[in-house]
């Protein structure tokens, strides 16, 4: 019983059903609409269990009339507020992802923008502001109120093009510019991306939007940079889970968390870098875009005229690092993304992200990630 009007939701459907698929017991999945308020008719169904997004209290009484084992895979409310067993998406670790992604392309002011009331929005929320403070930065944050939140109420009338007054666009203009920004959802950063388009913020030159969910509709029409959830994962482990609680299985004492796969989907809104050198703007889109074959600093000074010696030096000065070391990162995120997100083989991942030979592959993954290159993808892609 999930939301499959979204891509978290029909991942998690998704999951669900290779799970089954793969036990091949002939048991029967069936998608149970998610507005559905009572389950009464179908109490004579030979149920054994429900994967449920226990995101309202009706939701929670429905499972409690049922006296069914219950999966929860939503966060819309506290984990410690339901009670059921919980897979769900490491929110904390999503917002960190975020930061990241923003932290590695240099920039030095940040922004959040949250979603008052919504659990999964405040901890993605805890988890980008830590990271950037961590790495020595502040950050913004902004949780805003939708009107369709509230009551009506009267709207005051900014001068400003005669357009209502916006909470949302008073803060987008008191933000520095260039400014990296996590949104809690796709949803928000489409708004966000429009507000900037209303108040002639350049996106991404004055101000980056990065979403999370990964939404076809958004990244497909807006261009919006984003956060894959792993909806695939979820499903699939709540499925298990609940299969071990069918058996009389105990339940477990802590939420299952799982970290989203591999890197952000990046697109138009974050197509921007806070560099003023250009001779360093050539080489990072260099890097970026011929991540996938091996390259080395040889091929970065063919967009120079600047001496190897001269470069390396602008370019630790302004990225923090050599260009060596952004190349290696280069081919690692490659890998690290086809392994989450695709079937290939490792050894087609291999000539896929840059690397010469497996043995090298192997040994320099290992060595960045803490793991194996299979171990990895088993994070993500349940075999």
């Amino acid at each position: 019983m999930v939301d499959t009007g979204n891509a978290y939701g029909r991942g998690i459907a998704d999951g669900v059903t290779q799970y089954v698929n793969e036990i091949n017991d002939n048991r029967l999945v069936i998608q149970l609409p998610f507005e559905m308020k009572t389950l009464d008719s179908l109490r004579s169904w030979p149920f054994t269990g429900l994967v449920i997004q226990a995101q309202r209290p009706y939701q929670v009484e429905i499972t409690k009339k049922l006296t069914l084992p219950a999966v929860n895979v939503s966060t819309t409310n506290g984990l410690s507020d339901l009670p059921l067993p919980t897979v769900c998406t490491d929110n904390f670790a999503t917002g960190r992802i975020g930061a990241k992604f923003y932290l590695d392309r240099g920039f030095q002011n940040f922004a959040y923008l949250g979603q008052p009331g919504y659990y999964y929005a405040q901890v993605r929320g805890e988890g980008f502001v830590s990271t950037v403070r961590a790495a020595g930065f502040s950050c913004q944050t902004f949780d805003w109120i939708e009107s369709g939140d509230q009551p009506a109420a009267p709207r005051r009338t900014s001068r400003r093009r005669g357009t209502p007054a916006d909470p949302l666009a008073a803060w987008l203009r008191s933000l520095p510019k260039p400014t990296a920004l996590m949104a809690s959802n796709d949803l928000r950063a489409a708004q966000c991306l429009r507000a900037c388009e209303t108040l002639r913020i350049a996106v991404p030159e004055a101000v980056c939007i990065l979403g999370v969910d990964d939404e076809p509709y958004v990244h497909q029409i807006l261009g919006v940079s984003s956060v894959p959830q792993p909806g695939l994962r979820v499903g699939y482990e709540a499925t298990r889970l609940l299969d071990q609680l069918t058996q009389g299985g105990p339940p477990p004492t802590e939420p299952m968390l799982i970290e989203p796969p591999g890197e952000v989907s990046a697109r138009r809104s974050t197509d921007s870098l806070p560099i003023n050198d250009p001779d360093v703007v050539r080489a990072v889109r260099f890097i970026r875009e011929h991540a996938g074959r091996p390259i080395g600093v040889e091929d970065l000074l063919e967009h120079t005229s600047l001496t190897r010696r001269t470069f390396e030096r602008r370019f630790r000065t302004v990225t923090g690092h050599s260009p060596l070391e952004a190349i290696h990162r280069a081919h690692i995120d490659r890998a690290k993304d086809l392994l989450a997100k695709t079937d290939r083989t490792v050894h087609d991942i291999v000539a896929e992200a840059g690397f010469g030979n497996a043995n090298r592959f192997g040994i320099a993954f290992k060595e960045r990630v803490g793991m194996t290159p299979t171990a990895y993808r088993r994070q993500f892609r349940p075999q």
